[in-house]
C-alpha cells in the first residue's frame, strides 16, 4: 500500500490540527509503504521519526506511531515481534489443554512429549504453504524457539498428521501454546523424526510407508536392525487410512506379518524392568489374534504379547496374562497400552483410550531370548514359523516400545492428542501488524489562509483511512469529537 500525500493548508488561528493515518493488511502479507509528496505540506513532511514536540517551520517528526516501521518519507507495517523469521508468511498458535477436566484423570507436568497436530481444510489454508508442507516449522511458546517435529502424512486436499515434541506442558495447564509457522516459498524440509521421540522411546514403527512395501522404518531412530521387515502378505493394498495417519489392514495369513528382529534394547526382563507398549488398533467384532509380541507358542516362554480374546485386550508378561475388561472388538479404533510397572513389584497394567482396564497382576519370570519381535503375530515353536496370526480386517496404525513405565497422566494426554482433543487452534496471523496508526502535528498560524485540499492516492494490498481533528489545546481535549467519531476523509477532500 503507497499513499502519496499533496499539498494541504488549514485555516485555524493560533490552534493546533491532528491528522492520523490509520493503515491495516486486506488479504495478503504483500505490504506497501506511505509515501509523502515531494512537496511538503504547510508545517508537516510525512518522515521518519517521533516526538512530542511541535517544530517551527516544516515539521519532520511525528507525534505518535503505532506498529508501523518509519524511513525518511516512508511508512510500512511493523514486521509482529517476536515473530521466527520475517522470511515465513503466516503462523497460529496451538494451545494445550493439560487439564484435569480434559483428561479425565489427574493432571501431571509433561517432559518432551511428542504432540499429534492434525491438519485439514477447517483449520488450514493449504495454499499458503508449500505444495509438499517443505515450509511447516514450530516453535516453542516463546514464538521462536524451533522444535522438532515429524510429517507422518502430508495431504493437501484431506487430513495431514505432523507430530511434534514440546518440551514442557504444564501440570493441569489450559494456556500452554507453541507455534505453526507456514508460508515461505524458498524453505526445504527441516523434519528431524529421532527427535521428536528421544524420550526413551526404543522403537516407533507408523506403518505408513508410502513408498516401501518390505521395510517398518523406526522413526525413534534406533540401530537399524530395529527397522521392520514386511513378510509377502503386507502389500500396498494393505495400506490404508486412520485416524492419526497411515495403516496396515492385515488378512489371517502366516505372511501377513512384520518382524522387528531380535534387538537388544527390545528385550525387555518381564520380572526385572519396566516398559510400555502401545498401539492403535482396530477390530472387528470377535477378531482374534496378536498384534505386538516376543515369545514362543509355550504361554510360559511368551516374554510380552498383546493379543485380542471375547472381543477384549489381553496383555502377557513373563507367562503371565490379563484381561483388561475392556471391549476393543467392536470395529472402532482404540488405543491400547501395556504398562509393565514397579508397584510394589513389577505388574502389568493395561489401559483402553486413555483410562486403566482390569486389575494389574504380577508379572511373571519367562524370558525366551532367541525368538524375533513380531507385529501381527508370534513366533512359534521356532524362530522360523509364525502362529497366533491376525483375524482378517485387523487394522493397526501405529506401535511404540518405551523403556520406562510411561504415567496414567502420560497415557491419557497421549489418547487425547492423537484422537484430536488437546490441541485449539487460534486465529491464522499474518507476519506485519494487521494495523497501525501515525499522528502528525500540524499548525498554520496563517489566519487569511484557505482550508486546502487533501489528494492522495492508495495502491498495493493494505488498507488506508486518512482523519482530521482541530483544536485549541495540544491533547485536543477541546475537541467536539474523538477519532472514532470522525469520518474518512477521501481523496480530493476541500477540508473547510
Amino acid at each position: 500500500m503507497k499513499l502519496t500525500l499533496n499539498k494541504l493548508r488549514f485555516l485555524i488561528s493560533l490552534g493546533w490540527i491532528f491528522l492520523i493515518g490509520i493503515f491495516s493488511v486486506v488479504g495478503t502479507d504483500q505490504v506497501g509503504s506511505v509515501l509523502s509528496a515531494t512537496s511538503p505540506w504547510t508545517q508537516t513532511e510525512w518522515s521518519g521519526g517521533q516526538t512530542d514536540n511541535l517544530a517551527t517551520g516544516t515539521v519532520l517528526t511525528y507525534k505518535q506511531i503505532e506498529n508501523l516501521v518509519t524511513t525518511s518519507g516512508n511508512l510500512t507495517l511493523a514486521l509482529k515481534s517476536p515473530w521466527m523469521n520475517e522470511d515465513w508468511g503466516y503462523r497460529k498458535k496451538l494451545v494445550i489443554d493439560n487439564t484435569t477436566a480434559n483428561l479425565g484423570i489427574a493432571s501431571e507436568q509433561h517432559l518432551d512429549f511428542p504432540v499429534l497436530v492434525t491438519l485439514n481444510t477447517d483449520n488450514f489454508d493449504y495454499s499458503k504453504a508449500n505444495e509438499d508442507g517443505s515450509d511447516i516449522r514450530f516453535t516453542d511458546s516463546d514464538a521462536l524457539t524451533l522444535l522438532d517435529y515429524q510429517i507422518e502424512t502430508w495431504d493437501i486436499s484431506g487430513d495431514s498428521f505432523i507430530w511434534v515434541k514440546i518440551p514442557q506442558i504444564d501440570l493441569d495447564s489450559d494456556t500452554d501454546n507453541f507455534y505453526l509457522y507456514y508460508g515461505n516459498d524458498s524453505a526445504i524440509d527441516a523434519q528431524n523424526p529421532s527427535g521428536v521421540w528421544s524420550n526413551s522411546f526404543e522403537g516407533v514403527w507408523l506403518l505408513n510407508d508410502p513408498n516401501d512395501t518390505t521395510l517398518v522404518l523406526d522413526s525413534a531412530g534406533n540401530p537399524t536392525s530395529e527397522n521392520g521387515t514386511a513378510l509377502a502378505g503386507i502389500t500396498n493394498a494393505s495400506k490404508i487410512k486412520s485416524g492419526i495417519g497411515g495403516a496396515l489392514q492385515f488378512g489371517s495369513i502366516t505372511t501377513d506379518y512384520i518382524t522387528l528382529g531380535m534387538p537388544a534394547n527390545l528385550d525387555f526382563t518381564p520380572n526385572a524392568q519396566e516398559f510400555t507398549i502401545d498401539a492403535w488398533v482396530k477390530f472387528p467384532v470377535n477378531a482374534s489374534g496378536t498384534f505386538f509380541s516376543k515369545g514362543s507358542n509355550t504361554a510360559a516362554n511368551i516374554q510380552y504379547e498383546m493379543y485380542i480374546g471375547t472381543n477384549r485386550l489381553y496383555s502377557r508378561v513373563g507367562g503371565v496374562a490379563r484381561d483388561s475388561t475392556k471391549i476393543i472388538g467392536d470395529g472402532e479404533w482404540h488405543h491400547i497400552v501395556l504398562r509393565n510397572y514397579n508397584s510394589s513389584g513389577l505388574k502389568i497394567f493395561q489401559y483402553v483410550d486413555g483410562l486403566q482396564g482390569g486389575t494389574p497382576i504380577a508379572s511373571g519370570a519367562g524370558v525366551i531370548t532367541d525368538r524375533d519381535v513380531i507385529i501381527g503375530g508370534r513366533r512359534s515353536s521356532t524362530n522360523a514359523n509364525i502362529t497366533s496370526s491376525l483375524s482378517a480386517g485387523v487394522e493397526m496404525a501405529m506401535v511404540r516400545a518405551s523403556s520406562v513405565a510411561r504415567t496414567p497422566a502420560w497415557i491419557a494426554a497421549t489418547f487425547k492428542s492423537e484422537s484430536n482433543s488437546f490441541l485449539e487452534f487460534e486465529s491464522e496471523e499474518m507476519k506485519y501488524e494487521t494495523n497501525g496508526s501515525v499522528l502528525s502535528n500540524i499548525l498554520d498560524a496563517e489566519v487569511l489562509q484557505d482550508w486546502g485540499v487533501l489528494n492522495y492516492t492508495n495502491t498495493g494490498s493494505s488498507s488506508l483511512e486518512v482523519k482530521v481533528r482541530s483544536g485549541n489545546e495540544p491533547d485536543l481535549s477541546d475537541s467536539e469529537q474523538s477519532w472514532s467519531e470522525c469520518s474518512t476523509i477521501s481523496s480530493g477532500s476541500t477540508l473547510g
